[in-house]
């Protein structure tokens, strides 16, 4: 009975609509060069905000591990550490004969398993040399030769991603931290080449390599230019699509306030920028030219729209020989390079087997004697938060959760809501559940149960005493139908934002696994994100309109009975509430479920930092 299932997808839709009207508004103001100026730094300032990186540099240790030597151009295999035993895998290609410093591009490779060596990202990195580039190619961590779960452990690329951001983020960090701190430590390595102006360092990348462009091209001051591709559209039309994106696409808090995806580009004004895409993209076309088209209006205040490009394809998603052209035609004239004589890639350009390009001995850096993992850096991480969290009192440390999670630290007023028709369940037909859908938030509307009475309460009982509300793990009616459960109680239910009768009936329909590292949950925990409002705090506000509703109908005592994943938002909810807490049984702590390389616990329900303030066992004590 999920009548209920596509609320929480309009609810987004309706939040990025009308983060996009004050936008509008914003942009419509700009009526100058100072005007232009002043946003470029505002948007500057929340982005680079968003991003928790090292504030101090480790050495780069740099060698190189071979050499291949190619028709016009050499392939130095390189290793470097981006951070202490941290290593990262990447092919610098050099072009023959240069007279001096050269012109250069960091290329970050998208979402390919074999990373560097995947065959469109070695034909751009070998026509770049053979124009007169040097080029550094980066495997990602997870990708190629630095997969952090190994080969075979049927995670990897995008979930390797996703499950360390489940990790990272109650940490207070995120794969995208990770990912765009490799590609500083890149360029820290480029400038140690006698063959790399300092001045001439471009980035460019698909997909994936499109995002981590433009992000590195938000933070990195010492990037000149930048091309990204396969990946600027507008966040907007990512949701309005049901289109869940990457861990490191989601730049928490970057759309606040008329946020937008365009500003990653915009904070780098005025160096010179392609935005291309292609014509049958999964990253809407119309949000890529909508972003062009805020791009150019803010270059051109500056006085710099001719630095602003735009192109597409004529195919699907991929770095197509199409876009790959035109970006050394876009490059080469701000670089001052002549390029090929009639533009066009050279068919004697070929793919190299992967094998070749390693620059570890066996193709992986889990080998490496000193290696460090990912793994082993969030276990150093688990135990430092823990010995820095500073000991809080009851109320203070309520305060606290209530404000990290996005709600008030009370109870809201008691709902509106609806009295919807009962559901006849069991087999047969006899377990009766009234159903009340409760309006707890605007454009959010999630459905409250009662059960085991003789007949339909179409309305909510007065005068209630003691009841019991449950918070289910998936479905509250399925669960507690499978309860043993105590007599002459009233016993309520509520199926919170996603689950039950609110679980979404849309967005990746080929599977329904709640707990995916990439689907619909995951999805609307990303938007949460960008909005810097945790889609958990909206669950918990979901249970506390639920218990303002049911004291506002006589209940005197009312215990959370919960199991499962309900027992996270129903112990932060009992904590806000201060009522009983119940779970089916103990709940562990999340600083053992980020050292689970499974990642147990959904992104959707952890707050960002929490492990920095507090943790299960500290927050039972309030209960």
């Amino acid at each position: 009975m999920a009548n209920f299932g596509d609320v929480v997808q309009e609810y987004y839709v309706q939040k990025f609509r009308q983060n996009a009207e004050v936008r509008q508004k914003r942009l419509r103001s700009l009526d100058g060069k100072a005007a232009a100026q002043q946003y470029v730094e505002e948007v500057r300032n929340r982005i680079r905000k968003s991003f928790a990186l090292p504030t101090e540099k480790c050495p780069l240790d740099a060698k190189i591990t071979g050499t291949i030597q190619r028709n016009g151009y050499r392939i130095e295999k390189v290793i470097y550490f981006s951070r202490p035993g941290f290593p990262v895998t990447a092919n610098m290609y050099i072009p023959d004969n240069l007279q001096g410093p050269a012109p250069s591009v960091l290329f970050v490779c998208g979402h390919s398993f074999n990373g560097k060596a995947s065959d469109a990202y070695q034909m751009a990195m070998q026509s770049f040399a053979l124009q007169g580039y040097v080029v550094l190619g980066l495997d990602p961590f997870g990708q190629g030769e630095r997969l952090q779960y190994g080969k075979d452990s049927g995670i990897t690329v995008c979930s390797e991603h996703n499950h360390f951001n489940r990790r990272l983020l109650p940490l207070g960090d995120s794969t995208g931290n990770w990912r765009v701190w490799d590609a500083i430590r890149g360029v820290d390595y480029m400038l140690t080449r006698k063959e790399v102006d300092p001045d001439k360092i471009a980035v460019n990348g698909n997909s994936g390599g499109g995002t981590m462009t433009s992000l590195i091209f938000a933070v990195e001051d010492r990037v000149c230019m930048a091309s990204p591709n396969c990946y600027i559209t507008t966040w907007l039309r990512n949701v309005e699509n049901e289109l869940p994106v990457d861990a490191e696409q989601i730049p928490a808090g970057c759309a606040v306030d008329g946020g937008e995806m365009a500003d990653l580009l915009i904070a780098a004004a005025p160096r010179p920028i392609l935005i291309q895409g292609q014509k049958n993209d999964f990253f809407d076309l119309r949000g890529t030219r909508e972003a062009y088209l805020e791009v150019k209006k803010v270059y051109e205040l500056l006085g710099y729209g001719d630095r602003v490009g735009f192109f597409y394809g004529p195919q699907g998603h991929g770095y197509s020989i199409h876009l790959r052209e035109n970006c050394y035609q876009f490059f080469n004239k701000f670089m001052g390079l002549p390029g090929f004589a009639d533009g066009k890639e050279p068919s004697a350009v070929a793919e190299i087997p992967e094998a070749e390009l390693y620059c570890t001995e066996d193709g992986s850096v889990l080998n490496m004697p000193g290696n460090k993992t990912v793994h082993d850096f969030i276990a150093d991480k688990v135990a430092e938060v823990k010995t820095a969290r500073k000991a809080l009192g009851a109320d203070e440390l309520r305060e606290k959760l209530a404000a990290m999670l996005g709600i008030k630290n009370t109870l809201p007023l008691a709902p509106y809501y609806r009295q919807l028709r009962p559901a006849c369940l069991g087999e047969k037909k006899d377990k009766i559940f009234s159903r009340y859908l409760m309006e707890t938030e605007e454009n959010m509307r999630v459905p409250m149960f009662l059960y085991q009475r003789p007949e339909a309460y179409y309305h909510i009982p007065q005068d209630l005493g003691d009841v019991e509300l449950y918070v289910p793990h998936q479905d509250a009616k399925e669960e507690i139908l499978a309860m043993n459960l105590p007599e002459g109680k009233f016993i309520f239910g509520v199926d919170y934002r996603g689950v039950g009768e609110v679980r979404p009936d849309g967005c990746d329909q080929y599977s329904r696994d709640f707990f995916a590292p990439y689907l619909y949950d995951y999805h609307f925990a990303s938007c949460g994100l960008l909005l810097g409002k945790p889609y958990v705090g909206g669950r918990v506000l979901d249970i506390l309109n639920a218990i303002a509703l049911l004291k506002q109908h006589g209940a005197q005592k009312i215990t959370l009975r919960c199991s499962g994943i309900g027992r996270i938002v129903a112990l932060f909810a009992a904590v806000i509430a201060r009522v009983d807490y119940a779970p089916d049984k103990a709940l562990g702590n999340a600083a053992e479920a980020c050292l689970d390389r499974l990642a147990p616990i959904p992104q959707s329900m952890l707050p960002e930092g929490f492990l920095t303030l507090t943790d299960f066992d500290e927050l039972a004590k309030l209960v």
